[in-house]
C-alpha cells in the first residue's frame, strides 16, 4: 500500500464531497408499502402564528392535525389525549400542541435550562426525518415541556453554542385543561438544499404521572418507523455565508500570565456538505468524563467532550474505529460531513496533533430502505517512526485501517430480527499490523414481553491492529463465540411494571488453540416503583491464569428524577487472584429551585496475596474517589458551578462562572483547571461568539 502526503489526500477526498450532487428524490421517499403509512396534508401558513403559548392563531384553524395517539408499549390508547397540528411557510415550521391533563397541578417540569435533560419531566416532541429514512436517530427532534424549557436533538450531534447550531422558538402554557405548546422552527436549521421534499413526521409525549409514552403515529411495538407519516413541504433556498466562532482566553498561575487564541468556521455548500474547521482549538477548558475504579483486563472505554469531536459525530466511523480520545491536543483539524442523495451519509475528519501526527478518518454509510443498512470506514495514522501513542506504543510510520459493515433488520409479529456482518482489515508501513478482524451476530429480541437470543462470533488475527479505535491490543489473536438467551415482561401497572432475567456465555481462545477467555453470567433486573430498581448478577470468568467469581448488586431510588436520583450498587468476590470488594453511591440534591448538587463516592479493596504479579510482597490495596458538582442557576443563562475530585492521586476541583446566551458572547470566568488530574492554580477568563 502507497501511502500519500496527509494533506494531499484530505485535500483530494474534500474536493471529492465538495462536487458531489445531492439530489433529493422526493418521489423515492414516498413508501407505499404498507397501508399504515400516512401522508399529510401540506398546508402552507398565510400568517405565521404569534409564538405565546396561546392557540388562538388563524392558522391552526386550518392546519393539518394529527390526533389518535396510541400507547405502544402497553397496546391501548392513553390516558389523557393529545393533539398537534402542523404547517409552514417559505422560512419556518409551524407547530402547536394541546396535551390534556385532568391534574395539572401533577405536572413535571423540574429542568429550566435550555438542552438539559428534560426526558423525566412532562414533555411534547415532534420529530423531523428531512432525508425521509424512516429510521431511529435520524430525525431532528423538538421538545417543550409545560415550563417551557427547549431541547433539541440533532441526528448528527452538535455542539452547545445555540447560534452555531441554530435557534429556534417555542412557548408553552399551563392551564385548566393541562397545557399547550406553540413553536416555530426555521428550515435552515436542517441544512439542506431547498426545493420540495417529503419529510418524515412522527411525536412523543412523556406523561409520567401515568407512566405512559405516547406516541403518534402508532408506531406499534416496535416502533416500526417506516409507518411515520410523509409530509410533502418546500425548503427554501439555502445560501448559507460561513459563521466565524472565535475565542480568546486570558489565563494566569501563580508564575505566570499567559493568553491564547483560536476559533471555528463552518460552511454549508450549495450541495448540503458541511465544512468545519478549528485552528488552535481549546480543550483545557472543557470538563472531562471521569472513569470509574471498576477493575478490567482491558481499556475503559469513555466519552469525548471536546466540541469540534463532538459535532456531527454520527456521520464520522463509531469509537470502535476512530477513538478520539486517542488524539490529544491539535493544532487544528478539518471535518466534511453530509447526506448525498437520500440514501447516502458521508463524513471526514482530519487533524494534525501537537507531536506531528496526522489522523485522518471517514464514513460512508447507506440506507436504501428501512431495513438494510451498510457502511465503509477508514481511519490513518501518519507520523514519525516510534512516536508513542495514547495507548503508550510506538507506531509505525504509516497506520491504516479499513472496515466494512452490513446490517438487515426485519419484524417477526411482537419480534425484532436482525442480523450484522462485519470485516476489517489493517495495515502499517513496517508490516507488523498485517491483519483482519471478521465478525457476525444474529439478534431474535421481543419489544415489550417474550424470549430473546442473541449469537454473536468473532476472528481477530494476531497481528491485527485498528490504529485509532477502541480495540485494545490484548484482544487481537482470538477465536470469539457468545450467546445470549432472556425474558423479559412489562405490566400495564404502577408497582413491578417490568422484570427482566437472561443468561450471557462466551469462550474465546487463542488461534494456537490456547484458552484466552471463558465467561457465563445471569443478570435480572426489576422495576419495582417507578423510579426505583433493583439489578443483580453472578459472574464466572476463567480468564488464563485467573478464574474470576464475582457477584453484583444495585440499588437505584429516583432514577425518573432528574436532580434527585440516588443509587448504590457493589460487586464482590474472587477478581485476578485477590479478594475483590467495590462499592459505588451516588446522590442527587435540589434544596431549592436554582440549585442543584451531585456527589458520588467509590471505593474499592484489594487483598493481594504473597508473589502476586501485581505486588509480590503481598498486602491490602484501598483506592478511593470522591466526585462532587454544584450549580447554582443566577438566571435561565447564567450560573455558578464548580466539581472536586479527589483520588488516591490527589485532588482537582474547579469553580466556574458561565454565561451561555442566545445571542451574544458566552462568557466563562475559570478558577482551577477542568481537564487537569490534580489541582492546578490558575485562573481563566474566556470569551466566544459568532459572526
Amino acid at each position: 500500500m502507497q501511502f500519500r502526503n496527509p494533506l494531499a489526500v484530505t485535500t483530494a477526498l474534500l474536493a471529492l464531497l465538495l462536487a458531489t450532487p445531492c439530489a433529493v428524490r422526493a418521489e423515492r421517499n414516498l413508501d407505499s408499502t404498507t397501508t399504515d403509512h400516512k401522508l399529510l396534508a401540506p398546508i402552507r401558513a398565510a400568517v405565521p402564528p404569534v409564538i405565546d403559548g396561546i392557540l388562538d392563531d388563524e392558522v391552526w384553524e386550518y392546519a393539518v392535525q394529527l390526533d389518535n395517539f396510541f400507547v405502544p408499549a402497553l397496546n391501548r390508547p392513553p390516558t389523557e389525549r393529545t393533539i398537534l397540528w402542523l404547517a409552514f411557510d417559505d422560512t419556518c415550521i409551524y407547530w402547536a400542541g394541546r396535551m390534556f391533563d385532568s391534574q395539572p397541578a401533577t405536572l413535571r417540569m423540574d429542568q429550566t435550562r435550555r438542552n438539559g435533560y428534560v426526558l423525566n419531566d412532562d414533555y411534547i416532541s415532534i420529530g423531523f426525518d428531512v432525508d425521509n429514512q424512516h429510521i431511529g436517530g435520524g430525525e431532528y427532534v423538538f421538545r417543550m415541556t409545560p415550563r417551557g424549557t427547549q431541547s433539541e436533538d440533532f441526528p448528527d450531534g452538535s455542539t452547545s453554542k445555540v447560534e452555531w447550531r441554530g435557534d429556534w422558538r417555542g412557548a408553552a402554557r399551563i392551564d385548566s385543561l393541562g397545557w399547550t405548546v406553540e413553536v416555530a422552527v426555521p428550515m435552515r436549521m436542517f441544512n439542506r438544499p431547498g426545493g420540495p421534499r417529503i419529510i418524515g413526521i412522527s411525536s412523543a409525549r412523556r406523561h409520567p404521572r401515568t407512566q405512559e409514552r405516547i406516541l403518534w403515529p402508532n408506531l406499534g411495538a416496535q416502533w416500526d418507523r417506516s409507518k411515520c407519516g410523509d409530509w410533502p413541504a418546500v425548503l427554501p433556498p439555502f445560501r448559507e455565508r460561513p459563521r466565524f466562532m472565535p475565542y480568546g482566553v486570558g489565563e494566569a498561575t501563580r508564575s505566570s500570565l499567559d493568553s491564547y487564541f483560536g476559533g471555528d468556521v463552518k460552511w454549508m455548500a450549495p450541495n448540503g456538505i458541511k465544512f468545519t474547521a478549528t485552528a488552535n482549538p481549546d480543550f483545557q477548558n472543557v470538563q472531562n468524563e471521569i472513569l470509574g475504579l471498576d477493575f478490567s483486563y482491558t481499556e475503559l472505554i469513555k466519552g469525548d467532550n471536546r466540541p469540534f469531536f463532538a459535532e456531527d459525530v454520527k456521520f464520522l466511523p463509531d469509537s470502535s474505529v476512530f477513538y478520539s480520545n486517542r488524539v490529544g491536543k491539535i493544532y487544528g483539524g478539518l471535518k466534511a460531513v453530509g447526506n448525498v442523495g437520500s440514501d447516502h451519509r458521508v463524513g471526514l475528519i482530519n487533524t494534525y496533533d501537537r507531536q506531528e501526527v496526522n489522523h485522518l478518518a471517514g464514513k460512508w454509510f447507506w440506507r436504501p430502505n428501512g431495513r438494510v443498512e451498510a457502511s465503509n470506514a477508514f481511519a490513518w495514522r501518519h507520523g514519525p517512526f516510534g512516536t508513542i501513542t495514547k495507548r503508550n506504543t510506538p507506531q509505525a510510520r504509516d497506520n491504516a485501517v479499513w472496515v466494512s459493515s452490513l446490517g438487515i433488520d426485519q419484524l417477526l409479529g411482537r419480534w425484532t430480527e436482525s442480523y450484522d456482518f462485519q470485516g476489517a482489515l489493517s495495515h502499517t508501513s513496517d508490516g507488523v499490523g498485517d491483519g483482519y478482524d471478521v465478525q457476525a451476530s444474529w439478534d431474535h429480541s421481543p419489544t415489550n414481553t417474550g424470549f430473546g437470543l442473541r449469537l454473536r462470533g468473532r476472528l481477530i488475527s494476531e497481528d491485527f491492529l485498528m490504529v485509532d479505535g477502541g480495540l485494545d491490543t490484548v484482544e487481537a489473536d482470538q477465536r470469539y463465540a457468545a450467546a445470549r438467551f432472556g425474558y423479559k415482561r412489562q405490566y400495564d401497572r404502577r408497582a413491578f411494571k417490568y422484570w427482566e432475567v437472561y443468561a450471557n456465555g462466551a469462550h474465546a481462545s487463542r488461534f494456537d488453540g490456547t484458552l484466552f477467555q471463558r465467561s457465563a453470567s445471569l443478570t435480572g433486573s426489576l422495576t419495582i416503583l417507578p423510579g426505583v430498581n433493583l439489578d443483580c448478577a453472578v459472574e464466572e470468568k476463567n480468564r488464563p491464569p485467573y478464574n474470576d467469581r464475582t457477584g453484583s448488586l444495585s440499588f437505584g431510588w429516583m432514577q425518573d428524577r432528574l436532580f434527585t436520583a440516588g443509587k448504590l450498587s457493589a460487586v464482590f468476590g474472587r477478581v485476578k487472584d485477590t479478594d475483590y470488594f467495590l462499592v459505588s453511591a451516588t446522590q442527587g440534591f435540589r434544596p431549592i429551585r436554582a440549585l442543584t448538587a451531585k456527589v458520588g463516592a467509590q471505593y474499592r479493596r484489594r487483598d493481594f496475596p504473597l508473589g502476586h504479579v501485581e505486588d509480590p510482597s503481598g498486602g491490602i490495596e484501598h483506592l478511593r474517589q470522591f466526585i462532587g458538582t454544584v450549580q447554582y442557576d443566577l438566571t435561565d443563562e447564567r450560573a455558578l458551578s464548580g466539581r472536586i475530585v479527589y483520588t488516591n492521586d490527589g485532588m482537582n476541583g474547579y469553580a466556574a462562572f458561565q454565561q451561555m446566551l442566545r445571542r451574544g458572547m458566552d462568557l466563562f470566568l475559570i478558577v482551577g483547571d477542568p481537564s487537569a488530574d490534580t489541582w492546578t492554580e490558575r485562573v481563566a477568563i474566556k470569551a466566544v461568539f459568532v459572526l
